[in-house]
């Protein structure tokens, strides 16, 4: 009634072999992709781009080491300077807004939308019959 089983039509190959050739393929890609990335910015700025993008790495780099003990003496003097001239200004700076100010501005403003609300939203007024 069934037909004899018949062999696949392709051999079951290696397990290894498959991971292997999928390895590649994605390592094809990667690689594809950097070279087409790294000519498409060749081609917008040409070298003078992929100059700026190597300083701004080595800007980059330097930026993060740890500061020197003279860049951590002119990092304090300047705060020093700062806090001093801040200061200076802050005499003849006008008063920050009080929290009840900013209380009463908030509440007044939610009192005028709330009544526009409900001013606009009421149904009509149907005339009814009059007895």
């Amino acid at each position: 009634m069934y037909s004899e089983a018949q062999p696949p039509s392709r051999p079951e190959g290696d397990a290894s072999a498959s991971a292997r050739r999928k390895g590649r393929r994605a390592i094809a890609w990667i690689v594809g992709v950097a070279l087409f990335i790294a000519g498409a910015v060749y081609a917008v700025g040409g070298t003078r781009l992929l100059r700026q993008l190597l300083q701004v790495r080595r800007a980059a780099s330097a930026a993060l080491q740890p500061p020197s003990d003279a860049a951590m003496e002119r990092a304090v003097e300047a705060a020093a300077r700062d806090s001093a001239r801040r200061a200076e200004e802050a005499e003849g700076a006008p008063k920050p807004v009080s929290i009840a100010f900013i209380s009463l501005s908030i509440a007044g403003i939610l009192i005028v939308v709330i009544s526009a609300f409900y001013i606009t939203g009421r149904a009509p007024r149907r005339p009814g019959p009059q007895a």
